[in-house]
């Protein structure tokens, strides 16, 4: 599986329904994170939280095993391919930058896509999860 930044973030800072994002996880034999998902996370973590957060979401990739998924020249492809269909102003999906290269690694490593929120159930990505749009 692929873990989008959405799943990422709410199971370091443990918004509610973490658990189950955590449990998909692990029972999943190669769970990855896209390297521009990891730097989202940074990100985010580094705007709305304090700094020795940013140890926690580093101690979750590596205690997770999550295997760091290279951003290459056909997942840019497919990047721009997911923006014409699903993106902001063309698509309720309203996929961002990085949703659509969340999106292109999934399709890249043909596995299905941890995430929260309602962005990606409205596209054709498989989720991880039944319920990875909930939040």
């Amino acid at each position: 599986m692929i873990v989008d930044t959405s799943a990422l973030v709410a199971i370091v800072t443990g918004e509610p329904g973490y658990e189950r994002l955590l449990d998909a996880i692990l029972v999943d034999a190669d769970p990855a994170v896209p390297a521009s998902c990891l730097l989202e996370a940074h990100m985010v973590i580094r705007s709305r939280f304090p700094p020795a957060m940013l140890e926690t979401l580093d101690a979750t990739v590596a205690g997770l095993r999550l295997r760091v998924v290279p951003f290459t020249e056909a997942q840019s492809a497919l990047a721009s391919a997911a923006f014409d269909r699903y993106g902001r102003g063309r698509h309720p999906a309203r996929l961002n930058f990085g949703d659509c290269m969340a999106y292109a690694a999934a399709e890249a490593e043909g596995a299905p896509l941890l995430f929260v929120g309602e962005d990606f159930s409205r596209t054709d990505i498989v989720a991880a999860a039944q319920d990875s749009a909930s939040g």
